[in-house]
């Protein structure tokens, strides 16, 4: 096994990796994620347009640069960051396919052996030599098929998604996965990471690791692809391209792709086969059953909620992995009122058969809350645990209560007096308290301020000053509009002040020298 530091991969130079660049040759509607902080958490992937991409590149190095396409230079250093990952979709024709699937499947080798029946199968079909890729820590697998020349996208998803269904395998998310998928006209294809990156490897006929090098694949990419059956494949995919678009001689209609109701009901299938698998689906399984019964089953009121609780402990695996038994009642009714609130339909409900409402009670939580806050504030009496400072009280009841800052002072007014049993400050803040309180007290009054009158109309003699030490009073009897009424205002021009005395005296030799002019 040949493991190379992930950084040295991208020095591959020459036809390597401009070979990688041409076999993952999308460039719109990719997506980005950052490597998960620790082993068996999920990657947050964010779909990257021409709407978006400002906001996923804020704050990140890596991506200063995203664009709406992906270029070549900027593929390359996400592909080699160790903390970022990247996801391609597919165009109108691509050089391979994949068969996507988790861990936890029932075609995954590690539980069984339906894996090799799969490729057994598409064989029939052209495609004999798959390379397998682990996907990431998760131990998932993609089983990429590459072609030796390009081909149409969607007649290829068509031809391996109706082969594997006509030989009964369930092709569903998180058991088994074409790409590319069927899809609607007006949307896009699935993305999938790319290989290679963190925890990604490559892996042998029996499933182990045999490195992670860009050469190795390139190399055993293109040697699958030569043993290929081209004409075989395209054999198939005209077959069951002219049955998928076949008329229906009844209806006189054309077969569409396939939807979403569609795909949900080929996971409800694969769900009620499957059942539970670990102990963190029910929260998934109940909205998800519920979205069936709503969407496909069109049910409401309580048919909807009998059909989500029945259903779900039914499943396979339900008494084993379920940690909601308990309260499964409730949870299948929180969950249907849910559901009838996000996908109103059309039909009249009847009356008799309606949830019943949720109790109001938001007078319960108040004082369940108060009570916790008092029974904080008990408890660290208790203790005697004394505080200086009121945020550190705030923060222990928040510990202790399990609740928040501003519940806490909703009711400060309730729980002021035990708090201040507790609150005791130190000595340097009671002599500052008293410092500041004699401070304010001795503070010097202020001088008394002088009233001086600018009687002119003329901007030119409104700039008069006074004595800087104190503000005066400043009159403008003036007619003028920014002239009118008192002021408080400091003047530091340095223009000396007129008295009242003087005033009349100014602005009868201003009104005579106006009237001579």
């Amino acid at each position: 096994m040949i493991i190379t530091p992930h950084n040295d991969l991208v020095k591959v130079q020459g036809r390597y990796i401009q070979k990688f660049f041409e076999i993952f040759s999308s460039r719109w509607n990719f997506i980005v994620a950052k490597t998960a902080q620790s082993i068996g958490n999920k990657a947050s992937w964010k779909t990257v347009t021409k709407n978006t991409y400002r906001y996923i590149r804020e704050g990140d190095r890596i991506l200063s640069t995203l664009k709406p396409k992906l270029e070549d230079e900027l593929l390359q250093k996400i592909w080699d960051s160790p903390k970022h990952l990247v996801g391609l979709g597919f165009d109108q024709t691509t050089r391979y396919a994949i068969l996507d699937i988790d861990a936890g499947s029932i075609y995954h080798p590690n539980n069984g052996k339906e894996l090799e029946s799969i490729k057994e199968a598409l064989e029939d079909i052209g495609l004999v030599s798959p390379l397998i890729i682990q996907s990431s820590h998760s131990r998932g697998l993609h089983v990429y098929y590459p072609l030796p020349e390009p081909v149409k996208t969607f007649p290829l998803a068509i031809a391996i998604s109706s082969h594997l269904r006509e030989k009964g395998f369930t092709i569903a998310d998180g058991t088994l996965e074409i790409l590319p998928n069927l899809k609607k006209k007006e949307s896009i294809y699935k993305r999938c990471r790319l290989p290679l990156q963190e925890g990604s490897y490559i892996l042998d006929d029996y499933y182990e690791i045999v490195g992670d090098r860009l050469s190795d694949f390139i190399h055993r990419f293109e040697w699958s692809a030569a043993k290929q059956d081209p004409e075989q494949l395209e054999l198939a995919i005209q077959q069951y391209q002219k049955k998928f678009y076949s008329r229906d001689k009844t209806s006189n209609t054309t077969a569409q792709p396939i939807g979403k109701l569609q795909e949900m009901t080929l996971e409800y299938e694969a769900l009620l086969e499957n059942g539970f698998r670990s102990s963190t689906e029910t929260n998934r399984i109940l909205m998800f059953l519920s979205r069936v019964g709503r969407l496909i089953k069109r049910l409401g009121g309580q048919d909807l909620y009998q059909f989500i609780l029945d259903t779900v402990k039914n499943l396979p695996g339900y008494q084993i992995y379920c940690r909601h038994k308990h309260e499964i009642e409730q949870r299948c009714l929180d969950v249907a009122r849910c559901t009838e609130r996000h996908y109103p339909l059309r039909f009249k409900q009847d009356p008799a058969k309606a949830l019943p409402k949720p109790k109001e009670n938001n007078q319960a939580k108040y004082d369940d809350a108060t009570r916790r806050i008092k029974t904080a504030l008990a408890q660290i009496q208790k203790n005697q645990e004394i505080y200086q400072y009121k945020t550190h009280l705030l923060y222990r009841i928040v510990e202790l209560a399990k609740c928040s800052l501003v519940t806490i002072k909703k009711r400060w007014n309730e729980i002021k007096e035990a708090a201040a049993l507790i609150l005791k400050p130190n000595e340097d803040q009671k002599n500052r308290t008293t410092a500041k309180d004699q401070n304010e007290t001795t503070r010097s009054p202020q001088k008394e301020s002088k009233v001086v009158c600018h009687p002119s109309q003329s901007k030119g003699f409104s700039d008069l000053e006074q004595e800087k030490s104190a503000p005066q009073t400043v009159c403008h009897p003036g007619q003028s509009k920014g002239f009118s009424g008192f002021s408080e205002k400091l003047y530091t021009k340095g223009i000396p002040l007129v008295n009242l005395e003087e005033s009349e005296d100014l602005q009868s030799d201003k009104k005579r020298k106006f009237k001579t002019s």
